[in-house]
């Protein structure tokens, strides 16, 4: 598979037991990206690895998955096995034979029962304190929640930015319409003002056209 380490890319192919090395490496040295890849490369491990390797490496989901999976087989757990899930070979194999039980127990009475719940609830106690060390490979998961505070921060301030720019732009063209505006009243007033100034001038044409007719029409009269 290609994989990137920050601004490295690199080609990596190994077997189960070199990706398997790499998880316990990568665990006790705090190489957390190189952690996840080893976890999402053993997702193919048989359940009794996933148990082993998960209380080992702290990865809860591996407990819960193995211990369901065993719930579910039909096959019984032979004693190999059960040495590698749980050295005293009782406490964890007694509770998933109880689970078997129930599991076909419930199936009988064509009813449902959730594995993983009954997992869960079963070994619950454990599961806990697989989960509280675990946390502490879990900083890629801060480091990503860093990322995305960064993103949402940026798009915050890209979002401003061009709400300011459409708010420039606006204001810009209500100046510009306000100025036409203002030029459009303008040329009105001219136009107002020549109109009256030419209905003036043709008044006062009119005026004189009178007054010269009637002083025409006065001498005739005193002739």
């Amino acid at each position: 598979m290609f994989v990137s380490l920050r601004n490295i890319s690199l080609k990596v192919e190994l077997t189960i037991n070199e990706w398997i090395s790499v998880l316990s490496i990568s665990s006790e040295w705090r190489f957390l990206r190189l952690r996840e890849m080893a976890i999402a490369e053993l997702g193919i491990l048989n359940s009794v690895e996933k148990i082993r390797l998960g209380r080992e490496l702290y990865i809860s989901s591996w407990i819960v998955d193995g211990l369901s999976d065993l719930v579910l087989r039909t096959g019984t757990i032979i004693d190999e096995e059960a040495i590698k899930i749980d050295a005293s070979a009782v406490g964890t194999v007694y509770k998933l034979y109880r689970l078997r039980e129930l599991r076909i127990t419930y199936a009988n009475k064509h009813s449902t029962l959730s594995v993983k719940s009954k997992v869960e609830e079963t070994f619950k106690d454990e599961l806990a304190r697989i989960i509280e060390k675990e946390k502490e490979y879990q900083v890629i998961d801060e480091e990503k929640k860093q990322l995305e505070e960064i993103a949402a921060l940026k798009e915050a301030e890209d979002t401003i930015r061009r709400l300011e720019e459409e708010q420039q732009r606006k204001e810009e063209l209500d100046k510009i319409k306000q100025k036409e505006e203002v030029e459009t009243q303008k040329k009105e007033q001219e136009q107002e003002a020549i109109r009256k100034k030419h209905e003036e001038e043709e008044r006062e044409k009119l005026e004189r056209l009178q007054r010269q007719i009637s002083n025409t029409c006065h001498a005739k009269y005193v002739d």
